[in-house]
């Protein structure tokens, strides 16, 4: 396959005496059977150190606290990658697992990096079901697994063994004709595969 990366940020790789024998870089890449053409890697934006993780009413642990005093990995740096795939521009995110808010200033950063391109995919794990508030800017977007009869909330949806239903298609300008979790893909990740198919137009 062909291969578009960014990289996030590094970290450090440890041996089993916990000595650092190298790094790594954690980042989103997009791998394709057909040629990719023109392709970017964007740095996605974070909340203002003074922002609450989650609002103080939220009910999470975070609630009430400000990425300043919140532990250090909670700010994790997070990129979209797009790219030109057979006419079709293709985005692969990862946004932020922790502060709605955040996932929020990550949608309309996405969007903005799309335009009005179509036909159009955005998949990943946006850490937020689609039915979460920080996701409702896309909802003009087709939800692949609506569109393959899948509902909001439905355990089909489940593509963690914590039960999370966090990673998505989204189509503009294509047609889905079938999204699912592909539990027999073992569990090399602690994500589950989705497994859709796109037709443009």
């Amino acid at each position: 396959m062909e291969v578009r990366y960014g990289a996030a940020r590094t970290f450090e790789i440890t041996g089993e005496d916990g000595v650092v024998t190298g790094a790594g870089c954690f980042g989103n890449a997009l791998l394709s059977r057909l040629a990719i053409g023109s392709s970017r890697a964007l740095v996605l934006p974070m909340a203002e150190s003074d922002a609450y993780v989650e609002p103080p009413d939220a009910d999470h642990p975070a609630a009430g606290v400000r990425y300043a005093d919140a532990p250090a990995s909670i700010r994790e740096s997070r990129t979209l990658v797009l790219a030109d795939v057979a006419g079709m521009t293709v985005g692969s995110a990862h946004l932020s697992h922790i502060g709605s808010g955040e996932r929020a200033l990550q949608v309309d950063a996405c969007l903005a990096a799309f335009g009005e391109s179509s036909p159009a995919l955005l998949l990943g794990d946006l850490n937020a079901a689609i039915e979460s508030p920080e996701l409702g800017e896309l909802a003009g977007w087709v939800d692949g697994f609506a569109a393959a009869d899948v509902p909001p909330g439905d355990t089909r949806r489940t593509s963690t063994d914590d039960g999370c239903r966090i990673d998505h298609v989204l189509a503009r300008g294509a047609t889905v004709r079938g999204c699912r979790v592909a539990r027999e893909a073992g569990e090399l990740s602690d994500h589950y595969p989705v497994v859709a198919e796109i037709v443009a137009g």
